[in-house]
């Protein structure tokens, strides 16, 4: 018996909440559910224009509102989302609740098997080749955000560039992950892949 039960995130599975019964009567069954709420790490993804895909086994959920999570997820931005879900409603419901769970069947055929797996928030390095100084490092659910003020231009074998204009002038911006490994730089050509090509006069 315990009147005290952990809440997992409905989009990672981690702890996010804690339940404790104000009678301390026993709350046991309640432990390891999903709660509605996101946990900190999901919400600021989902903060920065960022949707998460979390892929479910039918065969092995019994209850449709909590479904069985294979574990593995992965986040994106909306413009990715609009270019695989049709109807155009679902892409724009999806984008407005910020996570949707795919069966294994559809994660398949919309090749996320293929896509990089959440990792945690990595740090990045912002280098400003016009100015040529490197500006302080930012995390790369910040980087989403940055992503979106921009056209990215090209990918990099270590990370991505691409043009923003700011207030005072045109900064080319090279994004490479502090600590690099194939998945982050994969993370990195994702965003650069959902950007639209830049136009031309």
């Amino acid at each position: 018996m315990s009147h005290v039960a952990m809440l997992k995130c409905p989009i990672c599975g981690e702890g996010s909440e804690i339940l404790l019964h104000r009678q301390l009567k026993d709350i046991s069954k309640y432990d390891n559910c999903a709660s509605h709420t996101p946990c900190t790490k999901c919400q600021s993804v989902m903060r920065a224009n960022g949707v998460f895909l979390v892929e479910v086994d039918a065969s092995k959920t019994t209850d449709e509102s909590n479904p069985w999570r294979t574990g593995r997820l992965v986040a994106v931005r909306s413009a990715a989302i609009r270019k695989m879900i049709t109807p155009t409603k679902l892409a724009n419901d999806t984008i407005a609740k910020g996570m949707a769970y795919v069966p294994q069947e559809a994660w398949e055929l919309l090749g996320l098997n293929q896509a990089p797996d959440m990792v945690e928030d990595f740090e990045c390095k912002i280098f400003d080749v016009v100015q040529n100084t490197e500006t302080t490092p930012k995390k790369f659910s910040e980087v989403i955000t940055l992503a979106g003020d921009g056209v990215f231009v090209k990918r990099r074998a270590d990370g991505i560039q691409f043009h923003t204009t700011g207030e005072d002038a045109e900064h080319v911006l090279t994004i490479t992950p502090m600590y690099p490994n194939p998945e982050r730089v994969g993370r990195l050509h994702a965003l650069a892949d959902d950007a639209e090509e830049p136009e031309h006069d």
